[in-house]
């Protein structure tokens, strides 16, 4: 029982995050991005959004799969799904990052 209360808050989280995911890439809604919050509303309205909705939809993928393998860690007790967790961290920090700095670089070019 201890096992599926806590494999059922991460699978609840996956779940939340394919949601926001398959909105980002379909373009519904604000895009859940720092440039995007912190921007004013006049930057928002010259902003291209859909880079940020890329980033955001891949970021919210990374953590769905994220979160399902960590479920399945709790439920199956396997071990090597605690190697696939922290390779979906390390990606999703990296590819936030990467995308960030591409993001910027291309924005910053003039003619943009």
């Amino acid at each position: 029982m201890t096992k599926m209360v806590g494999a059922a808050i991460p699978m609840l989280l996956a779940l939340g995050c394919l949601t926001v995911s398959i909105r980002h890439f379909l373009h519904r809604g604000a895009p859940w991005n720092n440039a995007w919050i912190y921007a004013s509303e006049t930057e928002r309205q010259q902003m291209d959004a859909a880079p940020y909705y890329r980033q955001s939809g891949v970021v919210f993928s990374l953590l769905c799969a994220l979160f399902a393998a960590l479920a399945l860690e709790v439920l199956l007790s396997t071990g090597w799904l605690r190697a696939a967790v922290a390779v979906l961290t390390a990606a999703a920090l990296v590819y936030a990052i990467v995308s960030t700095v591409k993001i910027e670089r291309n924005n910053s070019q003039p003619g943009k």
